[in-house]
């Protein structure tokens, strides 16, 4: 900013100093854009949820053990994934049933405590979570 200032005090009258300061001006703000739009690529910004997660079946297991859940929902798709938050996505993976149900085998941790469980359409934010607890 202080050199755009003194450029144009020190060249003021001259038609080739308002023309040059312009320019700079042009490619400021073109790396301006260019920086954002790298930041965008680097930083993709998820679109929120279309999956809402209503109920999890059963929403407790004994630490340790290996459950089968069903996650009751809407806006699930067949490459939606159920997500245990800090956890990932659940090792045997995620087996789509409807629009509005899937199904995991999932191995809980054996340390006790509540997981939050969600899922995760391709591109999209984590759903909202409902508690799983571990006994």
């Amino acid at each position: 900013m202080a050199d755009r200032n003194w450029q144009k005090g020190y060249q003021g009258g001259n038609t080739l100093s308002g023309m040059t300061v312009t320019y700079m001006e042009g490619i400021e703000a073109d790396l301006k854009s260019l920086s954002a739009r790298i930041s965008q690529l680097e930083n993709p910004t998820q679109s929120g949820s279309t999956a809402t997660v209503s109920s999890l079946n059963p929403n407790s297991v004994a630490a340790g053990n290996m459950v089968s859940v069903i996650v009751d929902g809407s806006g699930f798709l067949p490459t939606s994934a159920i997500e245990i938050v800090g956890q990932g996505p659940p090792q045997g993976g995620t087996s789509y049933i409807s629009a509005n149900q899937l199904q995991t085998n999932y191995l809980f941790p054996s340390t006790k405590g509540t997981y939050q469980v969600g899922v995760r359409n391709p591109g999209e934010a984590l759903s909202n979570t409902k508690p799983f607890t571990v006994t």
